[in-house]
C-alpha cells in the first residue's frame, strides 16, 4: 500500500511538471521610431511641434530629441528651439474651422497628418460653488459647477482641472486626469450642467479649468491614454499602443485646438 501511494505521488510530480510550459516572448530591443506630438492652439505663440526618437523596451534613457528635421505646417515653417520643439513665427495663432496640415522631413523619410481646427463648445462663465461632505474617495470642500453648451452633433471636448492653494504652495497645479465630452448621444444647442468631478477646494483657493476643442483623431487619443492611466487587475489584457494620426510610420498625435483657461477664486 506505501508502494502505491509513492508511486501515485511520483507520478503526479511528473504530471504537473508536463504541463508546465516556458513562453518566451520576443520583445524588439530598439524601434527607433519617430514619436511626434505637436499642437496649434488659438492661444497666441502656443503651437508647436517636438519630435524625439523611441527607445529600447528596457532601457532606463529618455527618449532622445531630433533637431535636425524640417517641420511645417500649411505654408509655416516651424523652427527648431531646444528640446526637440519647433515653433513657428511670433505671434503665431491658429484659426478656427482650418484645417492645418503637419509635414516633417526627417533622415530622408516624409511624415504627415491633418487636424482641424473645430471650435470649441459654449461654456456659460458663471459658475456655481458646491459645498460637498467628506466622502469615500473625496474630501470635503467646494466642486465648481457650470454650463455649457454643443454647437451640433459631431462636436468633441477635452477638459483638464487644476488648482492653485496652500496645498500646492500657490503654485498652478493640474490634476492628473483628464475628461472628454462628445455630443454624439448628448442634445445639442441645449445647457448641460456640469460638476467638476472629484474636485474639492477651500473658500479663496483657486481652481483652474482648461478647455480645448479636438477632432475625432485627438479625442480617440485623448480617450485611450486616459484608459491607460486607470490601469487595470494583474489578469487584465495590456494596454494596446495610443492610436496615432501621424503618417508614414511615426507615433503620436498631431492636433488643432481652439483653447479656453478660467481662473476662478471660489468664494462662497
Amino acid at each position: 500500500m506505501k508502494n502505491i501511494i509513492l508511486y501515485s505521488l511520483f507520478a503526479f510530480i511528473i504530471f504537473a511538471s508536463s504541463c508546465t510550459e516556458v513562453i518566451q516572448v520576443d520583445i524588439p530591443a530598439s524601434a527607433d521610431r519617430l514619436v511626434v506630438e505637436g499642437y496649434v492652439s488659438t492661444e497666441k505663440d502656443s503651437s508647436y511641434v517636438q519630435l524625439s526618437k523611441t527607445v529600447s523596451y528596457f532601457s532606463t534613457s529618455v527618449n532622445p530629441f531630433v533637431n535636425n528635421a524640417f517641420v511645417k505646417v500649411n505654408n509655416d515653417t516651424f523652427f527648431y528651439t531646444t528640446n526637440g520643439i519647433y515653433r513657428p513665427h511670433a505671434g503665431y495663432t491658429g484659426i478656427v474651422n482650418t484645417p492645418y496640415y503637419l509635414t516633417v522631413n526627417y533622415s530622408g523619410k516624409t511624415y504627415s497628418s491633418l487636424s482641424i481646427l473645430n471650435p470649441l463648445i459654449k461654456i456659460d462663465s458663471t459658475f456655481k460653488f458646491i459645498y460637498h461632505e467628506k466622502e469615500l474617495i473625496a474630501e470635503a470642500g467646494y466642486s465648481v459647477s457650470f454650463n455649457f453648451m454643443f454647437h451640433d452633433a459631431n462636436q468633441y471636448t477635452y477638459f483638464r482641472d487644476g488648482f492653485n492653494s496652500p496645498k500646492s504652495l500657490w503654485r498652478d497645479s493640474l490634476y492628473s486626469q483628464l475628461v472628454t465630452f462628445d455630443s454624439k448621444s448628448t442634445k445639442y444647442n441645449e445647457l448641460i450642467p456640469f460638476d467638476v468631478p472629484l474636485l474639492r477646494l477651500n473658500a479663496n483657493d483657486t481652481v483652474l479649468l482648461m478647455f480645448r476643442s479636438c477632432d475625432l483623431n485627438a479625442f480617440n487619443y485623448y480617450n485611450a491614454l486616459s484608459d491607460m492611466s486607470r490601469g487595470g487587475s494583474p489578469f487584465s489584457n495590456p494596454p494596446a499602443n495610443l492610436p496615432t494620426n501621424i503618417t508614414g510610420g511615426a507615433v503620436g498625435l498631431f492636433a488643432a485646438q481652439e483653447v479656453r483657461h478660467f481662473r476662478i477664486r471660489i468664494a462662497p
